[in-house]
């Protein structure tokens, strides 16, 4: 089987229960739910072993690197300052605080300073403040999902996988699949040190990096010419597996 990167297996139950907790509430099918948490809605490489043949990790983390941490875990503060947070217990969703949220995250985590620079321009609080709401009024999320999102990978480290005793390097030693990992020069969010340690301590690695100004957000389509070269880069190691 193919997955798309890895986390430990505590870590992907509990994104898999808050999901039907979140669908239940909501009133949303549980398909919906894994669908809009596909970011770390991820199979677990460490704790079955035997379960893939390769997988894939786009901008993704054996470890998430301590000043990203401290970010989301500062996200996190500003949702649940909203006075509709209700220590997480709401019954209307607490807007305001997650855009404001989203904004401070986004700012570091998705795109380059190259990328502000182009895309913003001098009157760059006011463009960003309405490409955030706009943004949340075209594809409106529930604090609380994201909320724990951020918890999960804020916190996120393989070496917590039950056996590895917080060992990171240990524990993506025995990996046994195949494995893709693909990075992205620009990216804060995933620094490219973080994944070239990560492969170098899997079996079977392979690390390709790729030059975009849309930094982390360009595992999602925004640069055609990534995209083609990060295509024909999964397309060959597809058919290499077994």
């Amino acid at each position: 089987m193919i997955a798309i990167a890895v986390i430990t297996r505590d870590a992907f139950l509990g994104m898999l229960l808050g999901c039907l907790k979140i669908a239940a509430e909501t009133q949303r099918a549980p398909t919906e739910m894994v669908r809009l948490n596909h970011e770390t809605m991820i199979f677990d490489a460490l704790g079955q072993p035997d379960f893939m043949d390769g997988y894939i990790s786009i901008v993704g983390n054996a470890k998430t690197h301590p000043e990203v941490a401290i970010l989301l875990h500062a996200s996190m503060d500003i949702v649940a300052l909203d006075p509709a947070w209700h220590g997480g217990t709401y019954f209307v969703n607490p807007r305001a605080g997650l855009i404001l949220a989203d904004r401070a995250w986004n700012i570091h985590a998705l795109f380059s300073r190259e990328w502000f620079e182009q895309h913003v321009g001098d009157d760059g609080l006011h463009a960003f403040r309405k490409l955030g709401v706009d943004w949340h009024a075209a594809n409106p999320r529930d604090a609380r999902d994201t909320w724990y999102g951020w918890r999960m990978i804020a916190t996120h480290d393989v070496g917590d996988t039950p056996g590895f005793k917080g060992d990171t390097a240990a524990a993506l030693a025995t990996t046994k699949a195949q494995a893709l990992i693909i990075g992205i020069k620009q990216d804060w969010a995933s620094p490219p040190s973080a994944l070239a340690f990560a492969a170098n301590e899997i079996p079977n690695a392979r690390h390709v990096e790729y030059d975009s100004i849309w930094a982390h957000f360009a595992c999602c389509g925004p640069d055609p010419a990534v995209m083609q070269e990060m295509d024909a880069e999964m397309k060959a190691f597809l058919d290499s597996l077994p």
